[in-house]
């Protein structure tokens, strides 16, 4: 009884999260289990409740973020887009109006760049609206932005694809191979498809509403987030708070108890979203997220090739020394495959039970893969990476 009204009173502060943002939603999952463990202790006779260990008044008064507010509901979260980058609910370097250069949440919808069709939630969010109220449209992006790509294509004179084919190269192509045969495109191409003047504009545009990269330097940044940071640093930091809080000691039954006891019928985003941290913890431990983040390094390396920002011997040098770290980190496909199914399911606030959920047509596609003959998945795991391109100095 007492870990269930732990555990009730960390979900109730949870929804705070969706209003507050993610650092101050932790804090008050973390200070929260920590109260209420103290005050159930000093009931019982032990240590007294310190005023300082209750959560302040700071740690509530964040502004709410209408967009956020918006994922949370179930029903507002549509199609696959953990593959590009809503992945992204926390944090993706973005860039207001004003050209002040900011945090925001970004992603592009995978189904998006193959399909030309645009989803708000999986393009990604802004802390305060203005980068998308300011946003160009498709045909104003490109009649801004033409000349410029067709400038940065011709300057390049590095590889193509047909020189540097290999192993490797084809290798981590897989590393996001889910994500393109589940949108149609090629995942013998590095980003799915060939780079033209054609795709280049058109990569550029989700790139730019979804991510928030415009051009070399913010493509960096975004690099740089997801092997840095990404959607795991969150993750971990839920972990810590349910450890805290003796969340992780309920068995599965007991948990989806009293997740039923809390919220009922309502909040079905939220609480999926828990229930995925709960799951992931047990399936993967340590490694948690980490494949998500680390796969989509890969696929937006990939995507800036394709948009004329990376040559193809930058883009493949970037994803090999992340793919080294994809080996180091995981034993096989099906081991790395399912950290990252548990950080797409985390980011949608999925359901991995549902016959029709995103998580499970995704699992799904991995599955077929699998038995295709010479498909991406018949490619060695553990094969020794080589460089197959000239690396410019």
């Amino acid at each position: 009884m007492q870990r269930r009204k732990i555990l009730i009173a960390v979900l109730a502060a949870s929804m705070l999260f969706s209003m507050t943002g993610c650092g101050a939603g932790v804090r008050i999952l973390r200070n929260l289990g920590r109260a209420i463990e103290k005050t159930t202790a000093a009931r019982a006779g032990e240590e007294p409740v310190e005023e300082s260990d209750l959560p302040t008044p700071a740690d509530t008064e964040e502004t709410p973020d209408p967009e956020r507010e918006d994922q949370d509901s179930a029903g507002d979260i549509i199609s696959n887009s953990g593959d590009s980058g809503k992945e992204a609910q926390k944090g993706v370097p973005g860039q207001k109006g004003n050209g002040e250069r900011t945090t925001r949440e970004g992603v592009t919808s995978l189904d998006d760049i193959f399909s030309g069709e645009s989803n708000k939630e999986e393009q990604g969010d802004n802390d305060s609206g203005d980068f998308e109220d300011e946003m160009l449209s498709y045909d104003e992006y490109i009649t801004a932005n033409l000349e410029k790509c067709k400038s940065d294509l011709a300057a390049d004179k590095g590889s193509v694809q047909s020189e540097v084919e290999s192993d490797t190269v084809q290798w981590m192509n897989a590393t996001y191979a889910l994500i393109t045969e589940s949108n149609g495109g090629d995942r013998t191409l590095v980003g799915g498809m060939e780079r033209n003047i054609i795709n280049a504009l058109f990569m550029r545009y989700q790139l730019y509403t979804g991510w928030g990269i415009e051009d070399r330097e913010s493509a960096d940044e975004v690099i740089e987030w997801l092997r840095s940071e990404g959607h795991r640093q969150e993750y971990m930091e839920y972990i810590e708070a349910f450890e805290e809080s003796g969340l992780f000691l309920l068995e599965e039954e007991e948990f989806d108890q009293a997740i039923r006891d809390a919220f009922g019928a309502f909040g079905n985003y939220t609480l999926n979203y828990l229930k995925t941290i709960y799951e992931c913890n047990k399936t993967c431990g340590e490694n948690g997220i980490l494949a998500w983040d680390l796969c989509r390094l890969n696929q937006v390396a990939a995507w800036c090739y394709v948009a004329g920002y990376y040559t193809l011997d930058e883009s493949l040098e970037i994803q090999y020394q992340n793919s080294l770290l994809i080996q180091n980190s995981f034993s096989s496909w099906d081991d790395m495959m399912e950290s990252y199914l548990y950080g797409f399911q985390y980011w949608k606030g999925d359901s991995g039970n549902s016959t029709f959920s995103e998580t499970t047509k995704r699992r799904n596609i991995y599955s077929s893969l699998k038995e295709i003959s010479g498909g991406p998945y018949k490619n060695e795991f553990a094969r020794e990476l080589q460089r197959s391109w000239q690396v410019e100095q």
